[in-house]
């Protein structure tokens, strides 16, 4: 809408030109206050252009680090998910039956379980500026200064008994690894998901 008024602006000031030039004495010169008048119209032209432009080249970028933050979001989350569902056992935490109520769900920022190779995996989630996701202290994530940080992260585990399979639900908050007072600064995007151990034998 902005962009849509500026070029409005634009082809008014283009368009009332040609009057306006039309409008000045046919004399030698011009006077200093026709001089003027034309390079306030162009100064404001070239200032609508610069605008413009300006606007364009931010929003591109905006644009481009939201993209960055879901790619890297969805590509940690389906890691989690994929080796969590498939485990032989959750070794921590364990065992996630919760406690009577008014207790709050504990919530954890590492889960570790167990596939059927006999391997252990543990992921693990920081926050702040330096935050990330890691499978064995592996980032699963971009972390370079054109990366991404993780602004808040949880996982919590249930099961209505020990011998029913846990649920793990895991939630984290990614945004863009940019400077403070930047225009992307504020871009911040949610994951969440639950995932069921389909194959555990605790």
């Amino acid at each position: 809408m902005i962009n849509l008024k500026r070029n409005n602006h634009l082809s008014t000031f283009i368009s009332c030109l040609p009057s306006l030039i039309s409008r000045l004495p046919s004399g030698e010169g011009f006077t200093l206050i026709e001089m003027l008048a034309v390079m306030v119209v162009f100064a404001s032209i070239g200032t609508i252009i610069i605008s413009t432009i300006f606007i364009s080249l931010r929003g591109s970028k905006k644009s481009d680090s939201v993209t960055s933050v879901r790619q890297n979001g969805n590509f940690a989350l389906s890691q989690m998910v994929k080796t969590i569902r498939y485990a032989k056992t959750l070794d921590n935490p364990y065992p996630c039956v919760l406690p009577p109520p008014p207790t709050p769900v504990p919530s954890y920022q590492s889960i570790t379980v167990t596939g059927y190779d006999n391997s252990q995996t543990t992921f693990t989630c920081t926050t702040g500026l330096a935050g990330t996701i890691s499978q064995n202290n592996q980032s699963l994530l971009d972390t370079s200064s054109s990366g991404v940080s993780v602004s808040s992260c949880s996982i919590t585990c249930s099961q209505n008994s020990e011998s029913t399979p846990p649920t793990v639900s895991i939630s984290f908050t990614l945004s863009p690894r940019t400077g403070a007072g930047s225009a992307d600064a504020s871009t911040a995007i949610p994951f969440e998901t639950s995932v069921t151990l389909r194959n555990v034998s605790q």
